[in-house]
């Protein structure tokens, strides 16, 4: 299944998926202390295709002093004009629907 899924994201020719931020929309605090709610555009790109997006942030400041950044960003294959694979002569099709979610944490010296 995933060489099916390698050749429709055009992997050989576009091997990485990329995010980049390009916009802070909004600003909120969020339902906890030291938490915040961003409402954010970035690009995604995948199979050479981009395609723009807004999604929601949270940073919350852990006890360390540490930022953990999380979020979700909901795509469709057919946003980067990928049809979604089928398997055994289409016995088995997967959704349109993706879903990528992060969590990170920045930390400084």
């Amino acid at each position: 299944m995933n060489e099916t899924m390698y050749r429709h994201l055009l992997a050989d020719r576009h091997p990485l998926i990329s995010y980049k931020l390009s916009e802070v929309r909004n600003i909120q605090e969020g339902d906890h202390a030291g938490t915040l709610m961003l409402t954010v555009l970035g690009t995604s790109r995948a199979a050479g295709k981009d395609h723009d997006v807004e999604h929601t942030v949270q940073l919350t400041r852990t006890d360390g002093g540490f930022i953990t950044v999380s979020g979700e960003i909901d795509l469709k294959m057919s946003d980067f004009n990928i049809d979604p694979p089928e398997f055994m002569r289409g016995a088995l099709v997967t959704s349109d629907e993706i879903q990528i979610a992060f969590n990170f944490t920045l930390f400084g010296k």
